[in-house]
């Protein structure tokens, strides 16, 4: 493979799944000059196997300091980038996309990666003017790499790129590391993965499973919410925060967890609500753990790992036993207030759910199909797609 300077860009590598298949990539690839690049080193929670380099201009919350801070690191970025002569930037995340594409030099290569459907809604103008700047910018960029077919359809749809400019890219998984950590005796908690719509399910599946237990793992806003939802449900709920844990409780929220495979290896079902997605590296996860999954057909994802013969577009409006897990009708999109009726579609969640936990035969054949799908995510296939790109690009 013929070198080039590669530079990845990422604003920081913490507790967050972009974050870990940035660093997965490029500790897995075959180059020399290979320089890892985030706006602040404060918290690194994955290790770089390489040239970490930090532009140390840490984030703020003030309006007008946001503006300060973008300058700072733009002028900081692009002199970095030519004191390494760097002949390919691959950047991640909408703030590490911008900047990769405005600090362009003059013979460089920008490849952006694309990890969630691109939606052009914005809820202020603060929002209006960045996704109108990154809808323009991202026509600048050389190649983009999305991670998904139902991604590369909403770029072309929303941001009306052009299909030749786009290569999907699935997100590798260590299957061999996970394999290890599993023997030992995931996730982000926000209204896109919808895990209030898990309490309500659970809260009623408990009636015919009286021993089952729900873990949900992660850290994010919504957290405190999502506890007192589970306790207003009259659910014996762990917090991480607080208290011992036990073998009493109905719900236990965990909280980050270096390792969640070993929660994950255990498990009888994995059930994903999300409202949307990208890739959703928690089911390839839980399929290289050889977890049944039962997931929201979603935009998008779920529909491309579970039953990746069927058409990217479709969205089941009943359930689908498809060749690797049970694909869902996405729920609604609100937060759901814990005294509300079941809706029709929380009934057919249920009721698919109840079904599998009693069909053992039903368990083994998702169970056995798992980890055979799993492998066509393996890092060695992703990595060796990835060179590819930087060594074809023009």
């Amino acid at each position: 493979m013929k070198e080039k300077r590669v530079a990845f860009i990422i604003p920081e590598l913490t507790k967050g799944g972009a974050e870990k298949v940035f660093a997965t990539v490029f500790n897995n690839l075959r180059l020399k000059e290979k320089y890892l690049i985030v706006f602040d080193k404060k918290e690194i929670h994955y290790k770089c196997h390489g040239n970490l380099l930090s532009l140390d201009i840490p984030a703020t919350f003030s309006p007008i300091g946001k503006i300060f801070i973008f300058i700072k690191r733009f002028f900081k970025l692009k002199k970095l980038k030519k004191d390494l002569r760097i002949e390919v930037s691959i950047s991640g995340l909408d703030r590490g996309n911008l900047l990769n594409i405005l600090t362009k030099l003059q013979r460089e290569k920008i490849i952006v990666s694309i990890r969630n459907e691109k939606r052009i809604n914005a809820k202020n103008i603060y929002e209006v003017i960045y996704k109108t700047l990154l809808r323009y910018l991202y026509h600048k960029a050389d190649l983009i790499i999305s991670v998904s077919e139902g991604v590369k359809l909403g770029m072309i749809k929303n941001y009306k790129i052009s299909p030749e400019k786009i290569k999907v890219i699935y997100n590798p998984s260590n299957i061999e590391f996970i394999e290890k950590q599993k023997g030992e005796n995931i996730g982000r908690l926000s209204f896109q993965k919808g895990q209030w719509y898990l309490l309500r399910i659970f809260k009623f599946l408990k009636t015919d499973f009286p021993e089952l237990k729900l873990f949900i793992l992660g850290i994010g806003d919504l957290k405190e919410e999502l506890v007192n939802y589970s306790k207003n449900l009259n659910l014996k709920t762990f917090d991480y925060e607080k208290g011992e844990v036990s073998e009493d409780y109905d719900v236990y929220f965990l909280g980050f967890q270096k390792n969640p495979y070993k929660y994950l290896a255990r498990s009888k079902l994995f059930l994903f609500p999300s409202l949307w997605e990208g890739l959703p590296n928690a089911v390839i996860d839980a399929l290289s753990c050889e977890v049944p999954v039962i997931s929201s057909d979603c935009l998008s994802g779920p529909r491309e790992v579970l039953a990746p013969n069927t058409k990217v577009e479709k969205r089941t409006t009943i359930p689908e036993f498809a060749k690797y897990g049970i694909l869902m009708p996405t729920l609604e999109e609100k937060f759901i207030d814990h005294k509300a009726s079941l809706s029709d579609r929380e009934k057919m969640w249920i009721d698919t759910v109840r079904k599998i936990l009693k069909d053992n035969s039903l368990l083994e054949h998702y169970k056995k199909v798992s980890l055979e799908r799993a492998k066509d995510f393996s890092i060695e296939k992703i990595i060796k797609e990835w060179e590819k790109v930087i060594l074809e690009i023009q």
